[in-house]
């Protein structure tokens, strides 16, 4: 960018030792939000007005009273909510980024807990213990350790999942279209997740899906929103899996 001082407003959470640290970026100048719980709402035109770089969740209802916007950076994997700025326009010079790899972690951790939580019936317990019931029954004490778990994607989701999946004794089969390749372009978390591509013990591509399908007592969706995604479960992908299997879509 150009000009000697950058305007940027952050419509976002604020965590201190970020800011902090985005303080000591020279000829950088700052404004806030109040950010709400609600998805989408107008911002202040007066706000808007020469602001140079956005952070945001979603960006504002009045998005075009960014009059001088050159950047966007969005705070999740997911960007399907830049759509109505229609940045493949070719009048428009605006660049956005999302947060790829920033919630491996969270994320891979809630499919183990969920995993945990089918197979136990952690509902179930917590309800027997509420109600001062002592339940020794086999169904609360199934353990997950020597499954097979699919995972359908294997981004950075995909692999923090296996790798905690691994430590924990299961057997992790991955499908995806093109096969597991080292992936070390892209942000993770220190001593997460599987760069090299070499825990799963097995690799299906697209044509193999009947057999890795059949074969799974947990499947994980872990896949971008595309053309080529959505929809990807059906009729015929439910009835290839045996009836036991538990589908977990922390891709939504």
């Amino acid at each position: 960018m150009s000009q000697s001082t950058i305007n940027i407003l952050i419509d976002v959470p604020i965590v201190t030792d970020a800011l902090d640290k985005l303080k000591q970026i020279p000829n950088l100048r700052i404004s806030f939000t109040d950010p709400p719980e609600e998805r989408l709402r107008p911002l202040p035109a007066s706000l808007l007005h020469n602001q140079h770089i956005l952070f945001c969740m979603f960006p504002p209802e009045n998005h075009r009273d960014l009059d001088a916007l050159q950047f966007i950076q969005i705070n999740s994997s997911g960007f399907t909510q830049l759509a109505p700025l229609n940045l493949a326009s070719e009048n428009t010079a605006i660049q956005a980024a999302n947060a790829l790899g920033v919630f491996d972690v969270p994320i891979a951790e809630w499919c183990i807990a969920m995993m945990i939580n089918m197979a136990r019936n952690m509902k179930g317990m917590i309800e027997n213990q509420q109600q001062a019931r002592w339940d020794r029954s086999a169904r609360f004490q199934h353990e997950i350790r020597g499954a097979t778990v699919g995972i359908w994607g294997y981004g950075g989701i995909g692999r923090e999942t296996a790798r905690l999946c691994k430590a924990l004794g299961l057997n992790v089969h991955v499908m995806t279209r093109t096969g597991v390749k080292p992936r070390q372009d892209n942000y993770r978390v220190e001593n997460t997740g599987d760069p090299m591509g070499e825990l799963p013990d097995k690799v299906f591509t697209v044509g193999d899906k009947k057999t890795f399908l059949a074969q799974l007592d947990f499947l994980i969706l872990a896949m971008p929103l595309n053309p080529h995604t959505e929809g990807i479960i059906g009729e015929h992908e439910l009835r290839s899996l045996p009836d036991h299997a538990i589908i977990l879509n922390p891709a939504r």
